[in-house]
């Protein structure tokens, strides 16, 4: 397909299916951020960052407009290794919810510290340090 091209509508369907599961995604994170934050707050954490977390927002509703405006704008699709790079991405996923499981109640999109706990040393956090820390 060269640049410019119309995509065609086996390729629209996969980029919907990611897009959609994407965007479901990140609802439910929210929707989860959103119970975890008021829980938090009301044990008296702090947040910090606040400042930069615009950015952060600005970054996540891009990428999914970034993907789609590749495909259909600029005919982007597939290369022969799409099946390496779908694998990395179920791994990271893997872990990025292998990460929300293990931080439960203390997991939040924003940086929400609760003064005086000790860092959470299980999961992912046995073997590295979560980089709020």
């Amino acid at each position: 397909m060269s640049p410019g091209s119309a995509p065609d509508s086996g390729h629209l369907f996969w980029l919907v299916v990611f897009i959609g599961v994407v965007l479901i995604q990140r609802v439910v994170e929210l929707l989860h951020s959103a119970r975890t934050g008021r829980v938090l707050r009301a044990r008296g954490a702090k947040e910090y960052g606040a400042a930069h977390f615009p950015l952060l927002v600005i970054v996540h509703v891009l990428f999914p407009v970034a993907l789609v405006m590749e495909v259909v704008v600029l005919g982007a699709h597939p290369g022969s290794w799409w099946p390496v790079w779908l694998t990395l991405w179920c791994l990271a996923q893997s872990l990025r919810y292998w990460a929300v499981l293990t931080l439960g109640e203390r997991w939040n999109v924003r940086i929400l510290i609760l003064p005086g706990l000790a860092p959470v040393r299980r999961g992912p956090y046995a073997y590295l340090n979560h980089p709020n820390y």
